[in-house]
């Protein structure tokens, strides 16, 4: 039995709305979610961070750099993985 979601996610993967990023000196493409808003525990808006959706059959891991418009970053913290997407918060590598 094929897995429907495999079908959905190559096609939403192949929409203009994402671009190439450069992980582990591979192309992929990607969703980059800029000025992503962090909440504190009241709500409260504590930090704006870069985040990425990547297919995880690119098998993303903490610490990878990936290029994203010419600047370095790396994946800092996992968000979520539900086997066919990982979306993680990025940094600035210095």
């Amino acid at each position: 039995m094929s897995d429907p979601f495999a079908a959905l996610h190559q096609t939403l993967f192949a929409s203009p709305l994402c671009i190439d990023i450069i992980l582990r000196g591979q192309p992929v493409r990607a969703f980059v979610d800029r000025n992503v808003e962090m909440l504190g525990d009241y709500g409260q808006v504590i930090a704006r961070r870069t985040m990425i959706e990547i297919p995880s059959t690119s098998l993303p891991a903490q610490g990878d750099t990936v290029i994203i418009d010419g600047v370095s970053h790396a994946l800092d913290v996992l968000s979520s993985d539900d086997g066919h997407v990982s979306r993680w918060i990025v940094r600035l590598e210095t």
